[in-house]
């Protein structure tokens, strides 16, 4: 196969609380009129490179995609020998995948993100979250106060089967003081609880890890974590499939849930994330919960939810 034409479109979304996203469209258009696109969006403070960074690798290297002779069997392999920057590199994946394997099917199951300003605005969402039929739920928590966390916990205790992210914000001895106070089997587990990675060690409660795996964090460190449960995996920081593949080939042998994670990304970004989830097999939850969180949509896929469940048509 060879691409006929790559397009590249910048984009400003907007999340409800106010949050704007950038990031890119690349599409691409093959001789036989097939045509994928892919979403580009680095996280900012996650990835290692910039959305310019990634838009001037781009143009770099769009002449040797668009001349390449593109093989469904081996593309990905093909791409990986690139050594292109990770959400360049998924959002090009995405677009192939759509001309390669255009028809499928998943049914996912998903975990509803709980987030706010406040505890009144939190547990108002969780309300709609459960009138939709999710069972899971992941709570951030970063940016409450202990006081409100424990009054949202509190309340949500029994409603969804928690996953707590803690954003890397509190120290050691804060973190075990206000876990201590629920019991033990209120949680999946807690993601990023403390910000020290050494002390990860001595922390008694299960975890799962996000940020220090994307601050390249080896998986050889991250397996001495005694309560290591989850690895919460984002495909637009990371890398595409055979990144994910390598990290659920390990995480099978440790018997350690992947959890696939979402960076904000469009509505595109958040289907490509979803698709891959089902490529992978992937049994945990996966982690798209800021899909309900869009003001707007501005690509062709379309993702569907029903009792806590990511259709994808």
């Amino acid at each position: 196969m060879k691409i006929q034409r790559i397009q590249l479109f910048t984009y400003e979304i907007a999340y409800s609380h106010g949050y704007q996203r950038s990031g890119a469209l690349i599409k691409i258009e093959t001789e036989k009129g097939e045509s994928g696109t892919g979403d580009l969006a680095p996280l900012k403070e996650r990835s290692r490179e910039t959305l310019s960074q990634a838009i001037v690798q781009f143009e770099k290297y769009e002449s040797t995609l668009a001349s390449m002779q593109w093989d469904k069997d081996r593309f990905l392999d093909q791409l990986a020998e690139l050594s292109l920057f990770p959400s360049l590199a998924f959002a090009i994946e995405s677009a192939l995948f759509s001309i390669f394997q255009p028809v499928f099917s998943y049914t996912l199951d998903t975990a509803a993100l709980l987030m706010g300003n406040s505890v009144e605005q939190i547990l108002r969402i969780a309300d709609w979250r459960k009138a939709e039929g999710f069972k899971t739920a992941k709570l951030k928590i970063g940016n409450l106060t202990h006081d409100e966390a424990t009054a949202v916990i509190r309340a949500l205790n029994g409603r969804f089967r928690l996953r707590i992210d803690a954003n890397s914000r509190w120290t050691f001895s804060d973190s075990v003081r206000f876990f201590s106070q629920f019991p033990e089997d209120l949680f999946e587990y807690i993601e990023d609880p403390i910000a020290s990675f050494d002390d990860l060690k001595r922390f008694p409660f299960p975890i799962a890890i996000e940020e220090p795996l994307s601050r390249g964090i080896s998986l050889e460190s991250i397996e001495t974590l005694p309560t290591l449960k989850a690895l919460a995996y984002k495909p637009t920081v990371l890398g595409g499939y055979l990144v994910g593949k390598q990290l659920k080939d390990w995480a099978d042998r440790r018997n350690i849930s992947l959890v696939l994670s979402s960076s904000l990304e469009s509505d595109v970004g958040h289907f490509h994330i979803a698709a891959t989830a089902g490529r992978l097999g992937l049994i945990s939850a996966i982690g798209i919960g800021t899909y309900q969180y869009l003001n707007q949509q501005i690509g062709e896929y379309k993702l569907h939810f029903q009792n806590g469940k990511c259709l994808i048509p």
